[in-house]
């Protein structure tokens, strides 16, 4: 309801806590501001602008130009037709008597909306706006008291819960307090600045909040603080000669630490230089927060640059505290990778006996045998050679071992990066060493990819694993609730097989995985195959459909691929840009097509002989199920309809239309293009010449589709499909069952949305 009038009132409202966890304080701020808006909208309060603070200690929001007063409340009531609000002789009934007294309206004001007998009796009804001193003493429940946090607190005898205790409240219309209520406090105009280098004051107006915490060593406005500090760490940068990386999610994390800002620099001990690179960035970031330095070559040096939440007294004190920290730090990670380096990588591996991937599903040392099979299976697959064979299970069977050691111990965020780090110093091939550091990617939305085919593998296999795993113990994610991040796995799995073009379909890597955990997991009570993989559709369609309309497809090409486990991701988007590229060519050729397979699908319904009918008109989680239990005991390979297999009585089909169209359908049954995920010679093929063949057989099964449009129409044009003759009935709807067969084996055309 921002809208432009005259300055108008100002208003703060500022609440004041301990401090606050540093990763809440961005979204809380945007919070409240949205909370704010809606308050104020919803009451009728006009304004031009909100501005919201923030610190660790306090959350604000600043109105501008607020109205004096709420608009004026004016309501259309409508009551009894006219023929019962009137009596035969004009006069009014009791009924329309009674609407103006229960509504508080004056008979003489009402009227009629509409014509005749059925016009609406009608009657306007003002309610004078409240004034804004008024309406904000209910602000804070529908505001403070509506901010979400994961977690909450009760202090003292207070039942009020907040993420911290609640010290005190500002409550400010222009000079005047307004004094609302919240968590047993009453706002004043006394707000607290800077901890240390600060006090309570009283603020004379709400337009001076912001300059008036200045003076007390408060910068409220979160962009300048963040602007100040990459100021800071820039001009430390230029006095010093080198090169300092802002990492943004660590500046984010600094500037909700800090209320006054003092960037410093430190230094360190050159030797702990020889440490690799990941582990002296992590101590600096994770537990100190501080900025890695930099020369021009992108090598890093003996300094770093940190943030207090002072000034500049006794700096020097400050910055040697910090240097101490911090070489004792690095103390403790060189210890932990000299211990480390002392084992083996096998040794390491048995270790994983010891270390529980989930109490139903194992260790990680089981988790690693199903790795390694699983890797088998895949390289089998593929057609890899010997070669990369060896490489992708020895990599599956070493991928875990450096959670075993002290410093992946010590910083879990370096999984896999100590594994490569490790794998080199200890003999490993680079390769495998790479494909262990690897497998860990992608690890959140944005993140890099694996940079190498054999990473790209192990990381799909570890994924597939968990993803399998937990479904089948029934640990699935629901709402916001992921524990063990399967909605992060499963978005690398869609990455992997789409970017790396993996002949691979979610019905082959489910079915196998899953197979694999049964297995060795004999005491297990796992869910049924069936409802796993029904479960897991459920999951995974959503997200395909995502990523499609990600890759520029529309929604309901995004559905009408998503529908069959048995094609690649590659299929998909290669299936649905042969289909946007025919809409955007054409959309008359696609409409055609569209409108003629739909039809075809519709009418194959009332068919009771088609071997189709279930496998193309079902619910799409029942089609999944059956498609993975249809196809298992070929081993993921797509089964092949020709007209051999075919039971039509093609004698009884004598019409031309008929002859025509059976004869396209038969030679597009015989000759029907081979599918990219069923031509073996291409599993080898690097990325780009898998794209090349994924798109020439979607076009080339668009275009053979193509060639049913005319026949169709002309079919339709002409045939009674709905014969009285039962058998020649049943022949035309087999034949219309074959071309829903047809059109089921490319999309599932019935998602597809038409404009007009």
């Amino acid at each position: 309801m921002e809208m432009e009038q005259k300055k108008g009132r100002t208003y703060l409202l500022e609440i004041g806590v301990e401090e606050m966890p540093a990763a809440l304080i961005p979204a809380k701020e945007a919070e409240l501001k949205t909370l704010v808006e809606t308050f104020l909208t919803k009451e009728r309060l006009t304004f031009t602008k909100i501005k919201v603070y923030s610190t660790p200690r306090r959350l604000a929001v600043l109105v501008e130009g607020l109205a004096d007063k709420q608009d004026d409340l004016v309501e259309v009531l409508r009551g009894p037709r006219k023929k019962v609000a009137l009596a035969p002789d004009g006069t009014w009934t009791q009924a329309a008597k009674g609407f103006a007294a229960s509504r508080g309206l004056d008979l003489k004001a009402l009227y009629f909306e509409g014509e005749g007998d059925d016009a609406v009796l009608t009657g306007r009804r003002k309610t004078p706006g409240g004034t804004v001193d008024e309406v904000l003493l209910s602000i804070p429940e529908a505001t403070l008291g509506a901010l979400a946090f994961p977690k909450t607190m009760r202090w003292g005898t207070e039942k009020t819960r907040f993420i911290r205790p609640i010290r005190y409240l500002v409550s400010l219309l222009d000079d005047t307090v307004i004094p609302i209520r919240y968590a047993g406090l009453v706002a004043s105009r006394v707000t607290e600045g800077h901890r240390f280098l600060g006090g309570r004051m009283e603020l004379s107006h709400a337009e001076a909040y912001e300059a008036s915490l200045r003076a007390q060593y408060v910068i409220a406005d979160r962009k300048v603080r963040k602007e100040t500090i990459v100021r800071q760490i820039e001009d430390l940068a230029r006095l010093h000669e080198a090169l300092v990386p802002i990492d943004p999610d660590l500046l984010e994390e600094v500037t909700d630490l800090v209320e006054w800002p003092t960037a410093f620099w430190g230094t360190f001990d050159e030797q702990f230089l020889l440490l690799p690179r990941d582990v002296l960035m992590l101590t600096m970031k994770i537990h100190q927060r501080y900025f890695y330095v930099e020369d021009e070559s992108g090598a890093l040096l003996p300094f770093f640059v940190g943030v207090r939440n002072g000034d500049t007294h006794q700096l020097a004190t400050v910055v040697r505290g910090n240097e101490k920290v911090l070489s004792a730090r690095l103390s403790d990670a060189r210890f932990f990778y000299e211990e480390d380096l002392k084992g083996t990588v096998d040794d390491y591996v048995m270790k994983l006996q010891s270390l529980t991937f989930h109490a139903r599903l194992g260790s990680m040392l089981d988790k690693t045998a199903r790795l390694v099979e699983l890797s088998g299976l895949l390289a089998d697959r593929l057609k890899l050679d010997l070669a990369l064979k060896k490489n992708l299970q020895r990599a599956a069977h070493i991928a875990k071992f450096d959670l075993v050691t002290h410093m992946v111990y010590e910083f879990p965020e370096l999984e896999g990066t100590m594994g490569e780090v490790y794998a080199r110093a200890l003999g490993e091939d680079l390769a495998v060493a790479t494909a262990v550091r690897e497998h860990t990617y992608p690890r959140g939305t944005g993140g890099p990819l694996p940079s190498t085919r054999l990473g790209a593998l192990l990381s799909l296999i570890d994924k597939v694993d968990t993803l399998v795993s937990f479904f089948a113990i029934g640990e699935i994610p629901s709402g916001s609730e992921d524990p063990y991040a399967l909605r992060r796995a499963l978005n690398g799995v869609i990455q992997l097989l789409d970017i790396y073009r993996l002949p691979l379909s979610f019905q082959y890597l489910f079915f196998h995985a899953y197979h694999i955990l049964a297995r060795q997991q004999k005491e297990a009570e796992l869910i049924p195959l069936e409802d796993v993989v029904e479960k897991l559709w459920t999951f995974v369609a959503p997200r395909l459909v995502g990523h499609l309309e990600q890759k520029g497809l529309p929604y309901d090409l995004a559905q009408a691929l998503v529908y069959r486990p048995s094609l690649t991701v590659g299929e998909m988007v290669a299936r649905g840009n042969a289909l946007k590229r025919l809409y955007d060519a054409s959309p008359e050729r696609y409409r055609r097509l569209v409108q003629a397979l739909i039809r075809s699908i519709r009418l194959a319904e009332k068919s009771v002989k088609s071997p189709f009918k279930t496998h193309v008109h079902m619910d799409r989680r029942e089609a999944w199920v059956n498609d993975v239990m249809r196809r298992v005991e070929m081993d993921g390979e797509v089964g092949m309809l020709s007209w051999d297999n075919v039971a039509l009585d093609e004698s009884l089909l004598k019409e031309p239309q008929e002859q025509v169209l059976l004869l396209a359908v038969k030679n597009l049954l015989n000759n029907r293009p081979v599918s990219a995920s069923e031509q073996d010679e291409d599993v080898k093929a690097g990325e780009d010449a898998q794209e090349q063949a994924l798109d020439k057989a979607a076009q080339d099964a668009l275009l053979a589709l193509e060639g049913l449009v005319q026949p169709i129409e002309q079919f339709f044009d002409a045939i009674l499909v709905m014969s009285e003759d039962r058998a020649l009935r049943e022949a035309r709807l087999m034949l219309l069952s074959l071309i829903a067969f047809l059109a089921y084996s490319f999309a599932d055309f019935e998602a597809i949305v038409l404009d007009g």
